[in-house]
């Protein structure tokens, strides 16, 4: 969500609209290369997760793709967007079900980048406060917590 990080990866990225999903909820509980928790939307009843609808150009889909790393899978879902109720027909990265562990949690500098991103794009604020509640862990590799949190700095 954060324009800065994602446009590292697809430098084409336009943010078009804020949107909700509903019957969603997003979870830390996709295992990522480096163990931790990230990034995931669950189906969930009554549940609803904000994010951003972006245009990406079709060239870099693969890009990303690598980014994201193969525990993801990317599957077209509808959003709403949140200015005028307009359906978007939205890309989303899901985690494959041999990905997810419901112990794992985000290190801090992940978190906080999804945070960044939420508040960047103006999601609520209540939402916003939920995100800063996720449990977090500190990286126990130095030099990559040090980086992440530099490159926050800087985009």
């Amino acid at each position: 969500m954060h324009v800065g990080r994602l446009r590292e990866r697809a430098p084409s990225a336009e943010s078009i609209e804020v949107a909700e999903l509903s019957n969603h909820q997003l979870m830390f509980n996709k295992r990522g290369r480096d163990g931790s928790g990230k990034c995931n939307l669950i189906a969930r009843n009554a549940s609803c997760v904000y994010g951003v609808v972006y245009r990406i150009d079709i060239k870099q889909w693969r890009s990303l793709d690598r980014a994201e790393g193969s525990g993801y899978g990317r599957r077209h879902l509808i959003v709403n967007g949140l200015s005028g109720g307009r359906p978007y027909r939205a890309f989303l990265y899901l985690a494959k079900t041999m990905s997810v562990d419901d112990a794992l949690q985000p290190y801090d500098w992940y978190r906080d980048f999804v945070v960044l991103g939420a508040e960047q794009h103006g999601l609520p604020k209540t939402y916003v406060a939920q995100l800063w509640r996720v449990p977090v862990r500190g990286d126990p590799n130095g030099r990559r917590s040090r980086t992440q949190f530099n490159i926050m700095k800087h985009l």
